[in-house]
């Protein structure tokens, strides 16, 4: 009787689980996907136009000199959970350096 329960369920979700994926019915626009995309193409790439051009007034674009350094009070340390421990393949001591200019 365990047995016949068992295989019952297991063939009913196979079943719901094989149907499922039949359905092959038409998308429907009202669903709420959003419409279809058009898209125009413009030739000059510095020529554009928005719908409602009184929303958005023009401004004027200005140049303005500033300094190439920034002059503040910080301080500069190293983000501890980024070390890496660097293992040595030789062993030693440094004897002499030898530097030039």
């Amino acid at each position: 009787m365990r047995l016949a329960r068992l295989v019952f369920l297991i063939l009913s979700l196979w079943a719901q689980a094989f149907f499922a994926g039949c359905n092959h019915s038409q998308v429907d626009s009202s669903t709420g996907a959003p419409p279809p995309l058009k898209v125009e193409h413009v030739g000059d790439t510095s020529v554009f136009s928005v719908e409602h051009s009184d929303k958005f007034p023009l401004a004027v674009a200005t140049e303005r000199t500033t300094s190439a350094e920034l002059r503040v009070t910080a301080t500069v340390s190293p983000d501890v959970s980024r070390a890496v421990p660097v293992v040595t393949l030789s062993t030693g001591r440094v004897i002499e350096i030898k530097a030039t200019r």
